[in-house]
């Protein structure tokens, strides 16, 4: 799964180091993997030296100290590398991939003002957070090979002496864990009881609601 992001909701204009707000950092606790863009739209001044955007990470929002660092790339790069401005052409766009090298927040810093002759500078951060699946779509395989392992490389599963299979085996395309959240027959979940949830009974399109509760539409 993937998901828009955006360190800069709009083109951000600067003339001096800065870094993202505090409170505007966004959080990206759930993602395995990001797709980020930096895009520098326009400038003023002489076109010279190196322009430096990076991509700050860090693990809280409440004080802008050295807890926050460089995001880098697998291979130990800045997520962004210095732009050389001689002879640029605008707008320019560079991309980085990163799967790790980040924690829960993420901001952008400019950070080498002094080293190029612009009076400012116009950019935008944006990208995509990604999530690597949970299992595969292909139930019917990962089902017939979970003594083996997939083909996917994935190592086969525990057993589990409750359901007298390895845990994640698909029985019918279900897992046994997506089993417990299924109605049976009587309108309990198989996980818990009746009492824990709000069940809709097809028979008589009424709710069996938890005690206490009207039932009824």
């Amino acid at each position: 799964m993937a998901e828009l992001i955006a360190l800069t909701t709009q083109p951000v204009t600067l003339t001096g180091n800065t870094n993202q707000n505090l409170w505007s950092a966004v959080e990206v606790p759930h993602c395995d993997m990001l797709d980020l863009q930096l895009g520098v739209v326009a400038t003023t001044g002489s076109m010279t030296g190196t322009l430096s955007i990076r991509v700050l990470t860090g693990v809280q929002t409440l004080t802008d100290d050295n807890s926050w660092v460089v995001a880098q790339t697998r291979s130990g790069a800045n997520v962004f590398a210095d732009i050389t401005l001689n002879g640029l052409t605008l707008p320019y766009w560079t991309s980085a991939s990163v799967n790790m090298g980040f924690t829960r927040y993420l901001r952008w810093s400019l950070i080498n003002w002094g080293l190029n002759g612009l009076s400012s500078v116009t950019f935008v951060v944006q990208g995509m957070a990604r999530r690597y699946a949970r299992r595969s779509g292909a139930t019917a395989t990962l089902g017939a090979t979970a003594s083996g392992g997939s083909a996917l490389g994935i190592a086969p599963p525990p057993a589990d002496a409750k359901f007298g299979a390895a845990v994640g085996t698909f029985i019918g395309g279900v897992s046994p864990f997506e089993m417990l959240q299924r109605p049976d027959a009587s309108n309990r979940f198989l996980g818990g009881d009746q009492r824990d949830c709000e069940c809709e009974n097809a028979s008589t399109k009424r709710y069996d609601a938890p005690a206490g509760r009207a039932v009824g539409r």
